[in-house]
């Protein structure tokens, strides 16, 4: 990826967060993944993500699912699933300097976070789709922008502890231009 142009063209991999400064990152990364019928409703999924950055430890992040398909009287679907991944953000260069006012900080140390995610979706057909999920994620080490200093501003990145989120999204999906044959 190329951050000075924002885009995944490979003939520079340096990033700026000002103009005097160059930041370069190498990223390789794999994953494997499985998918496994148990019951003709019930599918297993398994994998995993591996990242190893130029300047950041290599990691993995596990994902899970479970996907129970239920078959409605109408014709129509019913899928329920329950999916838990983890996943990390590499800071960026700016990011990456130790907090003066705090020497213990852990510097820079990635954003690491779990999510657990349950979803209902229905298909009543196949120009409809109506789904809501409910999710949670543990958000550790968030690196925030503060300020330090006695009567002046100056950036600083501080990890905090944990911020844990809620969330709620609903969607309804309706198709008006398909041909009905």
């Amino acid at each position: 990826y190329n951050y000075e142009t924002d885009n995944t063209e490979s003939e520079s991999s340096s990033w700026s967060s000002s103009p005097n400064e160059k930041f370069h990152r190498e990223l390789h990364s794999g994953y494997l993944q499985s998918i496994a019928d148990i019951t003709d409703k019930l599918t297993f999924l398994l994998g995993a993500r591996y990242d190893d950055e130029s300047d950041v430890k290599g990691r993995w992040m596990p994902r899970t699912g479970l996907v129970y398909t239920h078959n409605t009287e109408g014709g129509g679907e019913l899928i329920s699933k329950f999916l838990y991944g983890e996943s990390y953000r590499a800071l960026a260069s700016y990011e990456k300097e130790p907090n003066q006012d705090n020497p213990s900080s852990p510097g820079d140390v990635p954003e690491r976070a779990k999510t657990y995610e349950l979803q209902m979706i229905y298909l009543p057909n196949d120009m409809q789709r109506y789904d809501i999920s409910l999710w949670h994620s543990t958000l550790k080490d968030l690196r925030i922008e503060g300020t330090s200093g006695r009567n002046r501003i100056v950036d600083t990145y501080k990890n905090y502890m944990q911020q844990v989120t809620w969330g709620l999204q609903t969607s309804v999906d309706i198709e008006i231009n398909k041909k009905i044959e």
